[in-house]
Formats: C-alpha cells, structure tokens, sequence
C-alpha cells in the first residue's frame, strides 16, 4: 500500500515535481491586536505595530510548509530560526530543501551561520534596490504571500481570551 500525499504533496506531484520542495521562502508580517487584547502582545520598532508576529515558510509555488506566531518585538531573525527549525523538524518530508529566500529583514552574518550550520541550508538575502520605492517579489508564489498578508482576516487580530 502507498504513502498517503498530503495536499501540498499533491500539488507539487500534479505539477510534476517531486513532493518535496528544493527551495523555500520565508517572510514576515507584524499584525496590530485589538485594543482589548493586552497577551501576547509586543511593539515592532520597525513597522511600528503593536500586536503579534507571524513568520511565514511557503515552497516556491506558494504552498504553506511551516508558520511560527510570536509577538510583534521579536527580531525577524529570531522569529526566522524558529519557524525554519520547525520546518526542519518535519524530517524526511523536508530532505531536498537547500535554498531559502529572505529579505534584508533576515541578513545578518550569526542568522546566516545558523541556517548553515545548524539546518545545512544555504540562505540567499534578496535586498531592494537603494533607489528604487517598489516592494521586489521573490518567486511567482509571492503573490500568494501578498494574498496571505493583505487578506482581511490576516490585517487585524482581534483575538481576545475570555473569563471564564
């Protein structure tokens, strides 16, 4: 009896790919909480928000492979490790994986040797241009990070625990 193909396996196999990716992008994005909710909760210096984190992996068809939620004031880098350790984590399903895009969010020479070192992985930096104004897309599936972030459910966290 075969292996059973999760739904992101069957993509990848419809498409004539092998089921598991070769390369991966990893991204993130800082969501603003309700003003109620005060758990959980950090300030992202950088985007200026208030709220949580999310660090997204998807495979260069867009395909979600892993995604870490922290609060907004820890570090992309920080946030990246743990996201990429639990794609790691998942083991045989993730063995061809040896290349993952990042943006200057991520750059840095101990992030860099940790990826290496740690996960053998190779992690090429994208940077926009100095000039240039306009938000650079990595791989066609950025467009499905673009839709992940801007969606409506995705721009605001309205999550708040309740008394019992």
């Amino acid at each position: 009896m075969g292996r059973t193909l999760s739904p992101s396996g069957w993509a990848l196999v419809s498409e004539g790919r092998p089921e598991s990716p070769s390369e991966v992008i990893l991204d993130s994005q800082s969501v603003p909480t309700a003003p109620m909710v005060h758990r959980s909760v950090g300030y992202d210096d950088a985007k200026m928000a208030n709220g949580r984190k999310g660090h997204l992996v998807v495979d260069t068809l867009g395909l979600m492979m892993a995604v870490v939620v922290t609060t907004a004031n820890v570090t992309e880098r920080d946030g990246g490790q743990q996201v990429l350790q639990k794609l790691h984590q998942l083991g045989e399903i993730m063995a061809r994986i040896y290349l993952v895009w990042v943006d200057g969010g991520y750059s840095g020479p101990n992030f860099l040797r940790w990826v290496m070192d740690t996960l053998g992985w190779i992690v090429h930096v994208v940077l926009r241009p100095q000039q240039s104004k306009v938000i650079l897309f990595f791989p066609p599936s950025c467009t499905k990070i673009y839709y992940f972030k801007n969606s409506l459910r995705l721009s605001i966290d309205g999550n708040k625990l309740s008394k019992d």
